[in-house]
């Protein structure tokens, strides 16, 4: 058989075989373009004696770990975490904060006073409230890049949520009330494993943007 012949017999295999995949209904996965996060919390509430005139919001942090559990980027993080003055909450995110290994130190290094430039695109202000716990929804997405804007590979990664308040009834002392919780999903085979909910953390969900 010529070359010719054998060019032609292949092409015909493919695109008969291409037909049949299409017959039986079977169509390429769909490529997926960013990951839609959402988090609906309601606390954890301050408590204490300390703060008499206002009590501050519940910090809150939304980030993406690998599937080593190594922290990749944060998406979403209250003001008052990552800022740099008199009340920085850096402490009460303890989890978020050891899984980053952001310090105040580093954060200084940025600016003397205000939000840190490198988290300007992803930090949520930081209402303070009144009475009763607010009940706050937030949804960030995430582009399926890493902090160094290099796309990630397929495979499975983690999207992780934290939310923390203190207890506070002396000037110097107070405790972390924090409450972290993570769901996995898989880049390569499309799927998110859903959430279980925290006693403040009602959801923690993810759904795949897909390109058109």
């Amino acid at each position: 058989m010529s070359r010719i012949a054998i060019a032609i017999f292949l092409t015909v295999l493919v695109l008969s075989g291409s037909g049949c995949e299409k017959e039986k209904g079977v169509e390429p996965n769909p490529t997926i373009s960013s990951l839609i996060v959402k988090l609906h919390f309601n606390g954890p509430k301050y408590a204490g004696t300390f703060y008499t005139g206002y009590l501050p919001a519940t910090d809150h942090a939304v980030w993406i770990e690998d599937a080593g559990r190594h922290y990749l980027k944060t998406l979403g993080i209250s003001q008052s975490v990552v800022s740099v003055g008199r009340y920085s909450h850096l402490e009460h995110l303890l989890t978020w904060q050891a899984k980053s290994g952001i310090t105040y130190e580093d954060l200084k290094a940025e600016t003397d006073l205000g939000v840190a430039p490198s988290f300007d695109a992803v930090s949520d202000a930081s209402v303070y409230f009144q009475g009763d716990i607010t009940d706050t929804t937030l949804v960030f997405e995430w582009n399926l890049k890493d902090k160094e804007g290099n796309r990630v590979p397929e495979g499975e990664f983690y999207f992780c949520a934290e939310v923390a308040n203190i207890t506070k009834d002396e000037a110097t002392i107070y405790q972390v009330n924090n409450e972290p919780t993570s769901g996995l999903m898989d880049l390569k085979e499309g799927n998110i494993v859903p959430v279980d909910p925290t006693q403040h953390i009602l959801e923690l969900s993810a759904e795949y943007q897909y390109v058109e």
